[in-house]
């Protein structure tokens, strides 16, 4: 889909989302909010302290309520009032705050996942592009955001309170504010039901950045098997749920620092009244000029304080600006589509029977990547029969990998063609009664039994028999049924309780499972000995007429059976 050009106020939007933007400017207007509340205050403690005779009845106080009078006890409750509201706007403000930065965060997460995992154009991104961008990118993007808003709050307040302290200064005196201490018990225990909360945070992040670098990883087995949606709604799921971990945990943060100058208000009245009732202390002047000066230079700190937050991340919210332009707004609108949790393993898939393996064409085929001078590789050609093995074998750098992603559809050829059972891989590979077995250079398992693992991505239906089956082709039954519980055994998702060569044949058996009339095995003995690679050669030999092969290795013995050889190092093609 063509994009149009959008200026920078619309990519802003788009990058920060209407939920975040709704967020961000209620904490600015909540900001803004705070200076009437703080000009009440000074009004009230000013009536406050002359009804009660601590200031002069020559110093003129705010004429706002005419001649009406109030009683000590209407102007108590009114002081209450004010810092009750003035609490819930300190809170608004911090709890905003917060929700915007995790819901910006959240958001640019999303856009990389959906990017990486259901782009139409099924781009291949490094998994240290999609960890920067889901990582210290998202989240510094959204502390600018959250930095610029408070920095503009701040910059109106400052403004204002000097302008009200210029029309206000005549009170002469403070009275010390004492016994905030008393609030220590209170904080501390509030901090530890917070450390609580907290815990989940890192431990919902761990899952989420496993789950995306074990996904970034293994991009072509994911697409292959068509669990692109699984995994994009796991994932998704994580990431929902590690944002309302931090929106909880700020929660708490935020209103332990709500209540602390709701209590100091309360703690100013009893002040007052024991300095009346008890040590009659002079009377004081220019208090509330004092306490908003106070105010004032807390909010030329956190002005100070913001501008260097946003000094400091706009590059990383520049670059996630140059990122979010390369999507039209209907792929960003797909990127937020919410989805249900993934409850237990995922439905297996309606059962694909029948079908043929297909014959390979490979016709003067030539690669060179975007912008680079030369050819990966230059007039490959190769005919390979229905059912039969074809080797891909050269050094590393050479194109192996290139050339395979040629076969699989997964980019276009620079030149000649491609074709898989007659058609264009591309049409051949979304055809969904195509099975498509494949095994990587590195194991691809997720949490769960060896039973699920088998069948993650399972096309057709298979009993536990077919999955014992499965693993004696693979040379690792004898292993499984030697683990406790057998097929239950559980493992993690990087495998653990397996070696690497188990773990290899593992994904091996689950490829054999799915009676592949496509199976590609691209390194798959690099972590294999001699012995089991060459018991795998045999159980491959055994597939042929029933599945066409395709292998990528530099090792002789799971070539054994090839029929036929693409040599990249030589720029040869030959029938074995």
């Amino acid at each position: 889909m063509s994009k149009l050009p959008r200026g920078l106020a619309s990519n802003i939007f788009l990058t920060v989302g209407r939920r975040a933007s709704t967020w961000l400017v209620m904490a600015m207007i909540a900001s803004v909010a705070l200076v009437a509340v703080e000009l009440g205050i000074s009004i009230f403690l000013q009536l406050f302290l002359r009804v009660i005779g601590l200031l002069n009845q020559e110093v003129q106080t705010a004429a706002l309520f005419g001649s009406r009078l109030f009683t000590p006890a209407q102007l108590a409750g009114s002081l209450c009032a004010l810092a009750l509201v003035r609490s819930i706007m300190i809170f608004l403000v911090g709890q905003s705050g917060n929700i915007s930065m995790d819901t910006i965060t959240a958001r640019l997460r999303r856009i990389a996942v959906w990017e990486t995992l259901l782009h139409p154009a099924k781009v291949s991104i490094p998994a240290s592009a999609v960890n920067a961008r889901v990582g210290d990118l998202a989240f510094k993007s959204s502390q600018f955001c959250q930095a610029a808003s408070t920095l503009i709050a701040s910059i109106v307040q400052t403004v204002a309170l000097f302008t009200v302290m210029f029309l206000t200064a005549r009170v002469e005196t403070l009275v010390a504010l004492a016994g905030l201490a008393l609030l220590g018990l209170f904080v501390v225990r509030l901090n530890r039901i917070t450390r609580r909360v907290s815990a989940n945070v890192p431990r919902e992040l761990r899952v989420l950045t496993e789950g995306i670098e074990r996904v970034a990883r293994n991009t072509t087995l994911v697409r292959i098997l068509r669990t692109e949606k699984i995994e994009h709604r796991r994932l998704s799921t994580a990431i929902d749920a590690y944002a309302r971990h931090l929106i909880h945990a700020a929660y708490l943060g935020n209103f332990g620092g709500a209540l602390t100058p709701f209590v100091g208000i309360l703690l100013i009245i009893v002040i007052v009244a024991a300095s009346q009732g008890i040590v009659h202390t002079p009377a004081i002047t220019l208090l509330s000029f004092l306490y908003l000066f106070v105010r004032f230079v807390q909010t030329i700190s956190t002005a100070v304080l913001h501008f260097s937050t946003c000094n400091s991340t706009w590059p990383s919210f520049k670059d996630s600006l140059d990122y979010v332009a390369t999507f039209s707004i209907d792929q960003v609108e797909a990127a937020m589509v919410e989805n249900e949790p993934l409850v237990g393993r995922a439905v297996e898939k309606q059962a694909s029977a029948g079908g043929a393996p297909p014959s390979v064409e490979i016709r003067s085929v030539s690669y060179a990547y975007p912008g680079a001078h030369g050819h990966v590789f230059a007039g490959v050609s190769a005919d390979v029969e229905k059912g039969s093995q074809l080797a891909i074998i050269g050094p590393s750098g050479c194109g192996k990998s290139t050339l395979l992603g040629l076969v699989l559809g997964l980019f276009e050829p620079s030149a000649g063609t491609v074709r898989i059972g007659g058609r264009s891989p591309v049409e051949f590979f979304a055809d969904p009664a195509v099975r498509v077995g494949y095994v990587g250079a590195e194991a691809f398992l997720v949490a769960g039994t060896i039973r699920e693992n088998l069948r993650y991505g399972l096309a057709v239906h298979a009993e536990d028999a077919d999955l014992w089956a499965a693993l004696s082709e693979a040379q690792l039954r004898s292993t499984v049924e030697e683990l406790p519980g057998g097929l239950s055994y559980a493992i993690a998702e990087d495998g653990s309780g397996l070696s690497a060569g188990q773990k290899q044949r593992l994904c091996l058996a689950r490829a054999l499972l799915g009676r592949p009339h496509v199976l590609v095995l691209d390194e798959v003995s690099a972590n294999l000995d001699s012995e089991t690679e060459g018991a795998i050669a045999e159980s491959l030999k055994h597939l042929r007429g029933k599945c066409t092969t395709i292998l990528v290795s530099h090792r002789a013995g799971i070539l054994k059976y090839a029929d036929h050889t693409i040599s990249l190092e030589s720029g040869t093609s030959s029938n074995n």
